[in-house]
């Protein structure tokens, strides 16, 4: 419950930053609370979406920073934030993703990006360290990587089959599952609110980055976002990433 309240509290912070509205905040805040993806994740878990989420929110919160007042104390933020993100999932995919992000935000800003991808790479050590502390070694971490990266395309995935599915869970609240039988798995938290957010936040994108330079950092994400998981086989809780910035967003 904890990790639950203080994403609420950063969803209310940074819709505030961006738009100066405590309307616009505690709306952002009200609809992330009662969106089905995040109480779920609350009363069912595993909650590791809900880690990540906290943690991009934290990073999405020091970027911001940085993007507006462009003090180091805000890229060391990022920095530590991005580390501890990089730790909740699987490494080379959303290393790739939130590595992408952040470069695109910070276009042409090397000594931020550098000092971010620095304390990124050490915080996210030390995540491990307890791993390493109990005799584990370099090779044993990287293979075990290797083998989480590997499995999906060891695992006969027709990828191209599944290209999509993503919308067909937003927009349906049932999604093709990867095992033989394509069994489609219907996702009972499901409601309408799913394809109008969806539908209302890609709508405003347009709107949001004309009228507000500060969100275009998190319009980059959303797009990316939407990329990511249009590729990759899905589950429902992986949309909790891509439905809360958008809420922010509208």
């Amino acid at each position: 419950m904890g990790i639950a309240f203080l994403s609420l509290v950063l969803v209310g912070v940074i819709s505030f930053q961006l738009y100066g509205s405590l309307l616009f905040s505690s709306f952002a805040v009200l609809l992330t609370s009662l969106f089905p993806l995040f109480t779920d994740q609350i009363i069912n878990g595993p909650q590791l979406e809900l880690y990540q989420l906290f943690f991009f929110l934290l990073t999405t919160f020091f970027l911001l920073l940085l993007i507006k007042k462009k003090k180091t104390i805000y890229s060391i933020g990022v920095g530590i934030s991005f580390g501890l993100l990089l730790s909740t999932k699987t490494l080379l995919p959303f290393l790739l993703l939130f590595s992408t992000w952040l470069v695109i935000s910070l276009w042409k800003k090397w000594k931020e990006l550098f000092l971010i991808f620095l304390l990124g790479a050490i915080t996210f050590t030390l995540t491990y360290f307890s791993f390493f502390m109990q005799g584990g070694t370099l090779r044993t971490f990287l293979g075990l990587q290797k083998y989480i990266v590997t499995y999906y395309g060891h695992s006969g995935i027709p990828y191209l089959e599944f290209l999509g599915n993503d919308l067909r869970l937003i927009f349906t609240g049932s999604w093709k599952f990867w095992d033989t039988n394509r069994t489609v798995s219907v996702y009972s938290e499901w409601n309408l609110l799913w394809p109008i957010i969806f539908l209302v936040g890609i709508y405003k994108l347009k709107i949001q980055w004309t009228k507000y330079h500060y969100s275009h950092f998190i319009i980059w994400f959303i797009i990316l976002y939407n990329i990511f998981v249009f590729i990759v086989p899905v589950f429902p809780r992986y949309l909790l990433l891509l439905f809360v910035p958008l809420i922010i967003l509208i």
